[in-house]
């Protein structure tokens, strides 16, 4: 058998392929019952197709429901979560009013207002306050003074003074004070701000500040026993200010009184130097012991110069305050 026999394109293999087709007849029709069979199952087919559809869409459209449920709980938690306070007053001298963020209209300020951000304060007359800040800060503010507690890291000083005492040694957080011309921040130190119209002062009584000085557009630092002067455009003044001059004596003033029961005179007696800006030094050796093993007994609540009585009465100490410190002996 040649290839030529096997080219489709030949007469002989067409006849053969005729013969076969013709010889198979026709196909017989399929039943009315077959027909229907193939429907029903085609149909049973689309509509579980469509169901399995709508059920993922039925799905979709709860875990979206579920989904918007969980955000308008969230949303209405954080809406509805209590304010936390960022303040208490602990010493009121005169009279203080308050403005609350809630409110339009200015009251007096009581030792029970607890202080949240966003409220103003501004002492009246010869009015003075000291604050306990959320932080640990202390902070005292002098008479025709307004600031706005912004949070627990930030006042804005509208005018007038204030001083602030973030405690020894390098905090964590730096308390920023806002004023017109520029920002003052605490390197854990003790501190006084005053701003006026035209002028900002500051004075660094321990540790060191920085200065934003909005007017230059340059960052200036104050150290301990320093006072910086800003008038505008002009020049820096600085001046050299001790740490028990009288120009702190408003802020022991304001100073909160301490408990002393429980705690060793030595404990106390640090406190008082700290809050009257002299240093403490012992005789010798032995009158420091005698002080840290002496434990104050007594519920009252002291003032420095009374603590500094107490804490050497009850210790069997004497104490003498000159050139800037207070010397303890003992009897």
């Amino acid at each position: 058998m040649t290839d030529r026999e096997y080219d489709g394109s030949s007469s002989t293999e067409r006849d053969v392929l005729g013969e076969i087709i013709q010889a198979a007849g026709r196909r017989p029709a399929p039943r009315r019952e077959d027909y229907d069979d193939v429907l029903s199952a085609s149909r049973a087919a689309w509509q579980q197709k469509v169901g399995w559809v709508r059920r993922r869409r039925r799905s979709y459209a709860l875990a979206a429901s579920v989904a918007a449920a969980a955000l308008l709980v969230t949303a209405s938690l954080q809406w509805f979560q209590p304010r936390q306070a960022i303040a208490v007053a602990m010493v009121l001298q005169g009279a203080t009013e308050i403005l609350a963020p809630d409110s339009d209209s200015w009251r007096p300020l009581s030792r029970a207002d607890a202080l949240y951000p966003g409220t103003q304060l501004r002492t009246v007359g010869g009015g003075r306050i000291a604050l306990d800040l959320s932080l640990g800060t202390s902070l005292r503010i002098n008479a025709g003074t307004r600031l706005t507690l912004e949070s627990d890291e930030r006042i804005a000083l509208a005018r007038g003074t204030i001083y602030l005492d973030s405690g020894p040694g390098v905090q964590t957080k730096q308390i920023v004070v806002a004023t017109a011309h520029g920002n003052v921040r605490d390197i854990g130190t003790q501190f006084e701000v005053a701003s006026e119209a035209l002028t900002l002062r500051v004075r660094v009584r321990e540790g060191r500040v920085e200065i934003d000085d909005a007017a230059n557009g340059t960052g200036i630092r104050a150290d301990a026993e320093e006072q910086v002067m800003l008038r505008g455009a002009g020049p820096v003044e600085r001046t050299t200010i001790a740490r028990d001059a009288a120009v702190w004596s408003w802020t022991e003033a304001l100073a909160p009184a301490q408990a002393v029961n429980g705690r060793s005179a030595y404990d106390v007696l640090n406190w008082v130097a700290r809050e009257t800006g002299r240093r403490l030094r012992f005789a010798d050796a032995a009158a420091e012991l005698q002080a840290r093993g002496s434990i104050l007994q007594g519920n009252q609540e002291l003032s420095p110069a009374e603590a500094l009585q107490v804490a050497t009465t009850t210790s069997a100490l004497s104490y003498q305050i000159t050139g800037g410190e207070i010397l303890i002996t003992r009897r």
